[in-house]
């Protein structure tokens, strides 16, 4: 199956709900799209305001951040 959000063709992994059960969606078939693991952890991250915060060492360089 190809991934519904992508640009690209990618393997779609994982059944999406458009819109969140959590926001009122449904496990109704018009809701449900097939993504990759990349493209839903995007939306994932947007849907829910989910944001990067970015992270320094103590030598003040850049680590990789947390989502918050």
């Amino acid at each position: 199956m190809r991934c519904a959000s992508a640009d690209q063709v990618r393997e779609s992994v994982i059944v999406d709900h458009i819109i969140p059960l959590a926001q009122g969606g449904t496990d109704d078939e018009s809701n449900l799209r097939g993504l990759c693991t990349a493209c839903h952890d995007a939306v994932t991250r947007e849907q829910f305001g989910y944001r990067e915060r970015k992270a320094f060492g103590v030598d003040g360089l850049p680590v990789e951040g947390e989502w918050t």
